[in-house]
Order: C-alpha cells, then structure tokens, then sequence
C-alpha cells in the first residue's frame, strides 16, 4: 500500500521542485504548464494543490523564509548586543546561501505593488510581525539591560522600513557590499543614539 503524504507535504514538495524555474523566470514569464512540467507532474495534479502559480511562489516564499528565520534564530542567539542581533536579522539575508530567499521576496515585493492579491499582502503581514516581534524582543531586553533608552521600541518601524527600503535597493546596485557597509553603519549609528 502506498504511504499517504499529506496535503501539506505535497504543497511544499511542488513548491520546491518548481524553485529553480521560479528563480529563472520570475513571476510574470511562469505559467502552469510550465511549472507542472518542471515539477514532473500534471496541470491538474497542480490545481489540487495550488489555485495559481502565485500561490506557488507563496507556497516556497514560506518554507525559504522558515528557514531563513531558524537560522536568524541560532545566529542571534549566540551574539550579546542588541547592535549584533538586529545586524544578524538584517544582514544575515544577504549572504550567498539566502539569494534565493531574497529573489523570491523581491517578487512577492513587486507583485503587491500591481496585484492585491489577498495571499500576498498576509505573506507581507506575516513577515512584518514575525520581524516586529523579533526586534521588540531583542529591544526591550535591552531596554530592560539598561543598555538603551527606555523608548527605544518607537523605532522598530523605522528599522524595519529601512530594511525593506534596503533590501529593494540592493537589486539595483552592482556594489552588494556598499549597501551591507551601508546597513552595518546605519545599525551603528543608530545605536549610538539609542544608548543611554
């Protein structure tokens, strides 16, 4: 008898297996046909799982992010400061191992500026409170530790603005290590104001 995979399972399975022709076409050139045969399956097998190719870029942009995250998670944890954990959570996606991760937002990140598509703008709300809830986190332990300012969480918005704002401005530079130069500064400086 054949082992039974949950629906779950599946959706990530195609989703994965459909990553590199993600990766290589973006989101506007993919079509069904094109991600069915990609993930050696057919169109019909692709709408059981999937109502559209965007919810299978959805579909990978989470598992990429999952593990982004869990490894946002070991590295913070093994640093001290609040500077070195929230450089860890922003320049941590720009290393070789995570360009996927980051073209994949970056579509997502396009896609919502021409598609309310309903998915996407949850996938965005998702990102932004797991990210607030991680720089509150580390903040307000910093807060607690006398090492910053009692006010300190005002700015979680901002960081994360200039996040996003650096993240899209690093597609359009040919110079990836000025704009990490560029973060690793602005970190610094902002922390210099920070501290009591």
């Amino acid at each position: 008898m054949a082992q039974k995979i949950c629906k779950h399972q599946k959706r990530e399975s195609i989703a994965f297996s459909c990553k590199n022709l993600i990766l290589q076409e973006g989101l506007k050139d993919l079509t069904i046909s094109s991600l069915a045969k990609e993930a050696n399956i057919g169109k019909g097998t692709i709408y059981e799982y999937f109502e559209n190719k965007e919810d299978i870029v959805l579909e990978l942009a989470n598992i990429l992010h999952k593990e982004y995250l869990d490894e946002v998670y070991k590295l913070a944890a093994k640093k001290n400061s609040i500077e070195d954990k929230i450089k860890v959570l922003i320049l941590t996606s720009y290393e070789k191992r995570f360009i996927e991760y980051r073209k994949i937002f970056k579509e997502l990140i396009g896609v919502s500026y021409y598609k309310t598509n309903c998915a996407f703008m949850l996938f965005q709300n998702h990102w932004y409170k797991q990210n607030y809830q991680l720089l509150y986190k580390y903040i307000q332990k910093a807060i607690k530790n006398k090492e910053i300012k009692e006010n300190s969480t005002i700015f979680i918005d901002s960081i994360l603005s200039t996040f996003v704002g650096y993240f899209m401005l690093s597609f359009s530079k040919s110079d990836l290590q000025k704009t990490i130069n560029s973060i690793d500064s602005y970190i610094n400086n902002l922390f210099l104001m920070l501290k009591k």
